[in-house]
Order: C-alpha cells, then sequence, then structure tokens
C-alpha cells in the first residue's frame, strides 16, 4: 500500500514538473512578443507646387513615445504635458534618428516648422504632434527610413497619408507600413494594393496578437472533449471533435466580424482601455470554464460569441481613424478581417490536429488542458489588472 501512494505521489510530481516545463516553454514565446498590443503612428505629408519644400505632421503614441524616452510619471502614475514637454530636445533626437528622409541618395534636412510639440487623441488614446519640414534642396523628399520602435515592438505601423495642397482636387494617397525604408512615390493606393496590404495587416494582427490567440486556446482546448455529467471525457469520434472546433471559431468569427465592422466605420467607439481590459476577462472566464465546468456550466460557442464581440472592437483598434475614402476603407476592412481569418485557420490547423492524437493521455489532460488553462487565468487576471490600473507589470 504505501509503495502505491509513494507511485502516485510520483506521477503527481512529474506531472507537475512536466506542466511547468511545458508552460515556461510557452511563456517564454510570449514574453517575446510586443510590449502592447495595438502601436499605430501617422504621419500626414504636404506637399507644394510652389516649393520642394515638404511639411509633414506626425502623431506618435504617448505609451510609445514611453518606451523610447524616460518621462517621468506623477502620483497617479499618469504622464502630464509638462513631463512631456522636459523631454522636447530628448524627443527631437529621436525624431532625427527614426524618420531619415532622403531625394535620390540625397539626405534631406528635417526640422520642426513651429512648437514642436502639440497632443492629440486618436481612437481614445493620447498622441504626441510633432509639425515637420523637409527640405532636399531643389528636389522633394521621395524616400522615407521610418525605424521608429523597429527594435521594441515588431507589430508597430505607420499610416501614411499624402496630399498636394496646391492641388484639392487630385485625391490624396494612403498606405501603410512597417518600420523599413520607403519609396514615398510608391503609395499603393490602388484597391488591390489595399487588398494585399490588409490582408498581411491582418495575419499579422492575430498571429502576434497573444491575447487573441490565448483566448482561441482556452476555447479549443475542450473542443477534443465532452462534457459528460460536468466532467471532460474525451470524444470518440474525431468528427466530433470537428464539429465542436467549427461551431467554436464560426461563432468567434462572426461574432468579432460584427463588433471590428462598426468599430472600424466609426458607428461604435468603446475606449480603448475598456476593451483591452474586458479581452483579458474574457480569457479568465474561458479558462476557468475549463477548469470549473460543473460551475460556470457555459458552452463554448457561446463564450466564443458574448466574448467575440468584445474582440472585434480589440481588432478594430488597429484600423481606427484610418484617412481612407469610402471605398478604400472598405476594402481595408474586408481584407484586415479576411487576413484575420486566414491566421486564425492556421492557428487551428496546427493546434487541433496534435490536441485531437493526444486526447486520451494524461500529458494532454494534466499538463496541456488542466495546466494550460490554469496559466492562462492567471495571466488574463494580471492583464486584466494592470489594464484597468495603467501598470506594466508584465507584457500585456
Amino acid at each position: 500500500m504505501k509503495n502505491i501512494t509513494g507511485q502516485k505521489r510520483t506521477k503527481v510530481a512529474l506531472i507537475f514538473a512536466l506542466t511547468i516545463l511545458f508552460w515556461l516553454i510557452v511563456l517564454s514565446a510570449f514574453n517575446r512578443a510586443e510590449a502592447h498590443q495595438f502601436s499605430t503612428a501617422y504621419l500626414a505629408i504636404e506637399t507644394h507646387d510652389h516649393t520642394p519644400i515638404v511639411t509633414a505632421e506626425y502623431r506618435l503614441a504617448v505609451r510609445d513615445l514611453a518606451l523610447l524616452v524616460p518621462i517621468a510619471v506623477d502620483e497617479r502614475n499618469q504622464i502630464t504635458w509638462g513631463a512631456i514637454k522636459a523631454q522636447n530636445s530628448a524627443i527631437s533626437a529621436l525624431l532625427a534618428q527614426n524618420l531619415q528622409w532622403k531625394s535620390g541618395t540625397a539626405v534631406c534636412t528635417m526640422s520642426s516648422q513651429r512648437e514642436p510639440l502639440a497632443m492629440d487623441q486618436v481612437a481614445g488614446l493620447p498622441y504626441i504632434v510633432t509639425y515637420l519640414s523637409i527640405d532636399c534642396g531643389k528636389s522633394k523628399a521621395t524616400v522615407l527610413n521610418y525605424q521608429m520602435l523597429s527594435h521594441i515592438d515588431s507589430g508597430h505601423r505607420l499610416i501614411i497619408s499624402s496630399e498636394d495642397v496646391d492641388k484639392p482636387e487630385a485625391p490624396s494617397r494612403t498606405w501603410l507600413i512597417a518600420p523599413s525604408v520607403t519609396e514615398l512615390g510608391n503609395t499603393g493606393s490602388d484597391l488591390s494594393d489595399t487588398f494585399m496590404t490588409y490582408v498581411k495587416e491582418g495575419i499579422h494582427h492575430i498571429l502576434t496578437g497573444y491575447d487573441h490567440l490565448l483566448f482561441l486556446l482556452c476555447l479549443l482546448l475542450p473542443a477534443v472533449y465532452n462534457r459528460v455529467n460536468n466532467q471532460w471525457v474525451p470524444v470518440k469520434s474525431s468528427a466530433t471533435a470537428v464539429r465542436h472546433t467549427l461551431y467554436i471559431a464560426t461563432a468567434f468569427t462572426l461574432a468579432h466580424s460584427i463588433t471590428l465592422t462598426v468599430a472600424a466605420l466609426n458607428i461604435i467607439s468603446l475606449p480603448s482601455r475598456w476593451v483591452e481590459s474586458a479581452i483579458a476577462f474574457s480569457i479568465a472566464v474561458a479558462a476557468l470554464n475549463n477548469i470549473f465546468p460543473s460551475i460556470l456550466g457555459a458552452k463554448q460557442i457561446r463564450i466564443a460569441f458574448c466574448f467575440g464581440l468584445i474582440h472585434g472592437f480589440g481588432f478594430a483598434s488597429a484600423l481606427s481613424d484610418l484617412p481612407l475614402h469610402t471605398s478604400a476603407r472598405l476594402m481595408a476592412l474586408f481584407s484586415f478581417n479576411f487576413g484575420i481569418e486566414l491566421g486564425q485557420i492556421t492557428c487551428i490547423l496546427f493546434f487541433f490536429p496534435l490536441a485531437l492524437a493526444l486526447r486520451s493521455l494524461v500529458f494532454y489532460r494534466q499538463v496541456v488542458f488542466k495546466g494550460g488553462s490554469m496559466v492562462a487565468c492567471v495571466l488574463a487576471l494580471l492583464w486584466m489588472t494592470q489594464r484597468i490600473l495603467n501598470l506594466n507589470w508584465i507584457p500585456g
């Protein structure tokens, strides 16, 4: 009897050790992810017929700026306008280093047009605004080397809009780039280029949006189980697991597509902090429903749809305030959502066959399913707390 008890203890200890090791490896991948989800800067370029000098307005989120320049916070842990202005010279040096202009191979000079800093609101977040003048001598700037946050946040994007102020009848041009060297004349302004740009952006957004992926993972973990008497039992037929997965993916897709559309078209707008906090809460609920099915008793499809509505508002942050005309905006919305679905399908195709093959093993039940749900719940509660209180304990 003592020998049997010892074997059980050894088995429990081994399962516990495997759980810790497995999720440490998974969390190491999360820790390499970007420091927060949505990082978008805006550059509005104005050209003039009577002079080769280009003027521009550059907008950068204050929370992005705080990753690059040491900015003091007040007693409420908030960044004040005075603290930002105190870093004027550091901000100017940051811009000179990360926004470099050329005309052909000739380097252009960038300077401040007027008071170098102002404040603005974009998608409910505070942004600093800098007013720039780019002088390339006798010709106009043709190349921009943009490297802001390139070594910190792989999800950072710049939305460029360009117009000739002396030709108001000419359509403005808008395109989106990751930190890179960009030809300013190659705008990608037609609908086909818009489609390809935002499909790629949608794929990138879902694959680097680790809280969205963690929510989807919590929904998919029990897809290879049936709930019998409030207990999880491995499905006997793979067709049943496929059906569960299709139901969950469809519910999540339908829900986030609805709110992504209404938010991206500016029909409904919610504060970013509320949305991000609610997304973290959704992960905790989905994880707890896995651990304690007898307490919550919610079906995965209902959780997927209800909280999918919140995730749609989160996805929409990447499309907020796009300076696009109606047809281009609709194309960006469609292609971005299409890219999200492609990324989501990729994740499902990677995870589902493994879950299906391992569903009857102790490793899957104890380490992946139960252990993973516990880790997801703890992470989600930490994210929710720090998002509500505007703290920065862990990435996310």
